[in-house]
């Protein structure tokens, strides 16, 4: 019984304590090989903020109009405010 308390208080301890600012290449690792951000709460909300706008200018690259760019930036800023309301 011991053992499970201290297995569930490690993974506490992980999961609460502070964390570096995500670096691009993490967040890509973390996104490529689990398909989400799986570190401690304050580290995914600016993970996810960073891949918003690596995405993104990717996309953008290819799109072809200034309109359409510009609804794309508008989806990120949107993207980036709900997740900033949302680490709040």
């Amino acid at each position: 019984m011991d053992r499970n308390i201290d297995k569930i208080k490690e993974r506490l301890e992980l999961a609460l304590k502070p964390a570096e600012p995500p670096t691009l290449e993490e967040v890509l690792e973390q996104v490529s090989r689990h398909g989400v951000l799986l570190e401690p709460a304050d580290w995914v909300f600016p993970g996810w903020t960073l891949y918003i706008e690596y995405t993104t200018q990717k996309i953008a690259e290819t799109f072809p109009s200034s309109e359409e760019k510009g609804r794309l930036f508008h989806f990120r800023y949107t993207l980036k405010q709900l997740l900033l309301g949302t680490q709040r």
